[in-house]
């Protein structure tokens, strides 16, 4: 599995420089916030943390490292928010092993209302992708998550990820305790499934990041992400 630590050269600097070029829209009432997270790939065992943060313009940056002694994952978005919802401007990914390092960057271009990846992507999955209002990246899907709980929405979203666009429309299952840090948390069931996968995530109104995630692929890899501690 996975480590991470975000990549000088292909995650947040490039990150911040793509999305500086666009212009920004005001954020709304979000507080930063930091994680630490257990993971769990295939059965075995890791580490990270999530967090989110403002940066200069009105921008906030998403940012999700993980990883243990095979490799590590980097990942970082830049986000603004428009019609109250959080929107990517840009990202990158940074995936380390013993045998290799890749690197793919994303561009959210609004003015022109299209998404395209570089770096280590098939040809084919480079885009461009037309861009459509609420569009979400797998980091902004967390932000978002949390948002809509707190406001009560039913979530659903079109998320874009190297070349592709899912439809995750998520429906609440049940109110669940889960024991964070020693501490008893009430949170909010939601699940979706698309093309063979299954994403779970459990959200505490108030806490801007997801407390638990899990994601299964029919016959494939499961990834379960548990939050230690309340941020």
């Amino acid at each position: 599995m996975t480590r991470i630590h975000v990549s000088t050269r292909c995650t947040a600097a490039a990150v911040l420089a793509l999305a500086f070029a666009l212009p920004a829209v005001p954020a709304l009432a979000l507080k930063p916030a930091q994680a630490r997270y257990d993971l769990s790939y295939n059965g075995r065992p890791a580490s990270g943390s999530m967090s989110v943060r403002p940066q200069t313009g009105g921008r906030w940056l998403v940012s999700l490292r993980v990883g243990n002694l095979l490799g590590s994952i980097d990942q970082a978005t830049v986000f603004d928010f428009a019609a109250a919802r959080p929107r990517p401007l840009g990202s990158s990914r940074h995936v380390s092993t013993v045998v290799s390092n890749k690197g793919v960057v994303a561009r959210f271009d609004w003015r022109h209302r299209r998404a395209s990846w570089s770096g280590d992507v098939k040809p084919h999955r480079r885009g461009p992708v037309p861009l459509l209002a609420g569009d979400v990246d797998p980091l902004v899907l967390n932000v978002a998550l949390a948002a809509d709980v707190a406001a009560h929405r039913t979530p659903s979203y079109r998320m874009l990820e190297n070349g592709r666009a899912r439809i995750l429309a998520y429906r609440r299952l049940r109110n669940e305790t889960l024991v964070v840090g020693g501490r008893r948390v009430d949170t909010v069931k939601l699940f979706a499934s698309e093309a063979g996968k299954q994403y779970v995530a459990w959200v505490a109104p108030g806490v801007p990041l997801p407390v638990r995630l899990l994601q299964h692929e029919l016959g494939g890899d499961t990834v379960d992400l548990r939050m230690r501690a309340l941020p």
